[in-house]
This record gives C-alpha cells, structure tokens and sequence, in this order.
C-alpha cells in the first residue's frame, strides 16, 4: 500500500491526476480514467522514450469492478471553472447526463446516447445550453441508464 501510495504521489508530480481520498483520476488529455482507491491493487505507468514506444514502469491490475449502475460524486466538488463527472453501466445502453438547477429547470444536456460498458466521465464547464456561464450555486447532475436514474449534489463557486 505504501508502494502504491508512493506511485500516486509520482504520478501527481508528471502527469495530470487528481486524487480524493477515495477516487484517483487520471487525465491523460484524451481520456479521463477515475479509480476508486479502494480496489487498486497496482498500476501500470507507460512513460513514452525518445523513439515514441511505449515502456511500463509497473503493472496495472484493478480489480473489484462494479457490477450495477452508480454515479460518483463530481470532482472537483465545489468546483470553478470545471469539473469531471463519472457513471459507471454494466452493460451496453442508452444514458442521458444532465445539469438542473435546484429548482428542477434543465441547465444543459451533457450527453444523451449509446454508451457501451464501463466508466464514463462527462466534463461540465459552468456553462448552460446557449454557451453562458451559469451563477453560482448548488446544482444538480443526474444520470439516466435505461430505466434508472441516480442523480447528486454540485456546488460552483465563482
């Protein structure tokens, strides 16, 4: 654990990843991965040589996937100016990622379609459907897979 610790830290220093107490996230500016800490067992670092092949510096092995729909609290969270939002779907469906405000109205639709199996994060940047940023406050983000919907608590703070 404290190998892992240690990597974490490292990664932190050269790479852009965030870590909370339980999540670390990783944005390698293509993708963002999110983890939860506690079903890390190890990592696998590829750090790119001067001839651009990819070489490990340790193994990736995650384990304890979730096997139901569930959605991760937002991080940052209070957030400004951005900040990543994470759902995990078992299988293969239609989901549909919205920002409300605390009275019920749509701020703007992040995502609506096809997603296959797997963790899925959605990046949202304060701003509603027509481009403007929205005040601060608490907002809400809610998921839809199929025919459920799990829904949380974001703060902006400006």
């Amino acid at each position: 654990m404290r190998r892992l610790f240690l990597l974490i830290v490292l990664l932190l220093v050269i790479e852009q990843v965030h870590a909370q107490t339980d999540t670390l996230i990783i944005d390698t500016g293509t993708e963002i991965r999110t983890f939860l800490t506690a079903n890390i067992d190890s990592i696998t670092v590829y750090k790119w040589s001067a001839n651009r092949v990819m070489t490990p510096l340790q193994t990736e092995n995650v384990i304890g996937t979730p096997s139901k729909f569930t959605v991760d609290q937002n991080y940052p969270n209070p957030f400004n100016p951005i900040t990543h939002l994470s759902c995990y779907i078992p299988k293969a469906g239609n989901i549909a990622v919205r920002i409300f405000d605390i009275n019920g109205g749509l701020v703007k639709e992040l995502f609506a379609g096809e997603k296959e199996q797997g963790q899925h994060v959605f990046v949202w940047d304060a701003k509603n459907s027509g481009g403007s940023h929205v005040a601060s406050g608490m907002y809400l983000f809610s998921v839809r897979f199929n025919n459920q919907q799990l829904t949380k608590k974001i703060i902006l703070l400006k």
